[in-house]
């Protein structure tokens, strides 16, 4: 996996799309949630700014809508 914005920024997506995971995962029921978290425990620290910055505002409840528009975002980041 090419480590970049952009990557990231779909596994995110790809992440919130499948949410949730197990049972680990019920605290977390927002998509804003999954994104903050995998910010915090899997995006590379020298990425983090980035991605951050990439992210769009994830004000829905709609996992499925949330996952569109940060692939949206992602269609705008360099390959």
């Amino acid at each position: 996996m090419n480590h970049n914005v952009k990557a990231w920024l779909l596994k995110i997506a790809d992440a919130i799309e499948q949410w949730p995971g197990g049972p680990q995962d019920a605290r977390v029921t927002t998509p804003a949630g999954v994104a903050g978290r995998m910010m915090n425990r899997d995006v590379p620290s020298r990425l983090r700014t980035g991605v951050a910055r990439a992210l769009p505002l994830l004000n829905t409840r709609d996992f499925a809508e949330a996952a569109r528009l940060i692939r949206t975002a992602a269609g705008l980041e360099p390959d």
